[in-house]
C-alpha cells in the first residue's frame, strides 16, 4: 500500500488554524494540535509558519482581507444611503461566521505599528469609501468610523459572550443600535 503524502501550503495551514480555533478558541491553539489535526508531524508546520505568532499574524492578514473582500461587496452594492448600515450587518455576519479571523482582523498580535497600518490600508480605504458619500469631513468621518467600529465590535463581543441580557432579540437589537448611531452620526 502506498501513502500518499499530504501537501501543505500557508494557506492550509492558516485555513485549518481558523478553524480549529473556532472551534475550541485562539487561546487553546497550539502548533501541535494543529499539526495533528492536518496529519503531519508538528515540523511540517514550521516549513510554513515560524512559530505560533507568525500563526497568529497570519490568521490576522487573512482575517483583513477576507473582511475586506466581504465589504468591498456591500459597499459596491449597496446605496449610499444606506452604506453604513449595510457595513455594519456585513461586519456582524462575517464575525459569525468567522470569529477567528474576525478577532485577528481586530486585534494586532506581533506585528509592528507600519506591519499593521500597511495590512489594513486597504479595509480602511473601503471604509472611507463607505463614508465618504456621507460627506462628513475628515473629523468627523474619522469620529464617526470609530464611533461605529467601537459599537459594532462591542456589540459582537457581548452577543458572542452571551451578554446582552435575557431574551434579546439581537437581530432587532443591533438594527435598532445601528439607526440610532446612523441618525447620530448623520446630525
Amino acid at each position: 500500500m502506498v501513502k500518499t503524502r499530504r501537501v501543505l501550503d500557508r494557506d492550509s495551514v492558516v485555513n485549518k488554524a481558523a478553524e480549529i480555533a473556532d472551534e475550541i478558541g485562539l487561546e487553546r491553539l497550539t502548533m501541535s494540535l494543529l499539526a495533528d489535526r492536518l496529519n503531519v508531524r508538528p515540523p511540517s508546520i514550521y516549513n510554513h509558519v515560524k512559530n505560533l505568532d507568525d500563526l497568529y499574524n497570519q490568521l490576522t492578514y487573512k482575517g483583513i482581507r477576507d473582511l475586506q473582500a466581504t465589504l468591498e461587496n456591500s459597499v459596491l452594492h449597496t446605496d449610499e444611503d444606506k452604506r453604513l448600515a449595510a457595513m455594519s450587518k456585513v461586519v456582524r455576519v462575517f464575525a459569525r461566521q468567522n470569529p477567528t479571523l474576525f478577532l485577528c482582523a481586530s486585534r494586532n498580535f506581533s506585528l509592528s505599528n507600519e506591519e499593521f497600518e500597511h495590512a489594513t490600508a486597504g479595509l480602511l480605504k473601503v471604509i472611507d469609501n463607505g463614508f465618504s458619500s456621507l460627506q462628513l469631513g475628515a473629523e468627523k468621518s474619522l469620529l464617526s468610523q470609530m464611533f461605529l467600529r467601537c459599537l459594532i465590535n462591542g456589540f459582537i463581543s457581548l452577543e458572542a459572550n452571551n451578554a446582552l441580557g435575557p431574551a434579546q432579540d439581537t437581530d432587532i437589537l443591533f438594527d435598532r443600535m445601528i439607526d440610532m448611531a446612523n441618525r447620530a452620526i448623520l446630525d
